[in-house]
């Protein structure tokens, strides 16, 4: 089984969570917001209202280092991360309430 953490700090953002080989979703957001995901492996993303992450279709993929934008749409929504090989840390945090 993997080990999932999870620490935030102010309203649940930023979010800090592990990557690993299960699908796992980060703090909710809310509509109108601006957030960045970054991660420190590559992983795929998914968003929606109860997400799950895959090497497939319907999710995104995310290098290690690189930044992905979400502009939530709707109050509540989620991301859920899973990685593509190695476990790692991803971030996500809000640019602009």
């Amino acid at each position: 089984m993997s080990a999932i953490s999870s620490r935030s700090t102010g309203g649940g953002f930023p979010d800090f969570n592990t990557v690993t080989a299960a699908s796992q979703q980060l703090a909710a957001m809310k509509a109108s917001n601006l957030y960045r995901l970054s991660s420190d492996t590559d992983c795929y993303f998914a968003v929606g209202s109860n997400p799950t992450a895959a090497a497939a279709d319907g999710s995104h993929f995310l290098g290690a280092g690189r930044e992905a934008f979400i502009l939530c749409t709707t109050d509540d929504d989620k991301v859920a991360v899973i990685r593509k090989a190695a476990d790692g840390v991803c971030t996500l945090s809000i640019v602009q309430p």
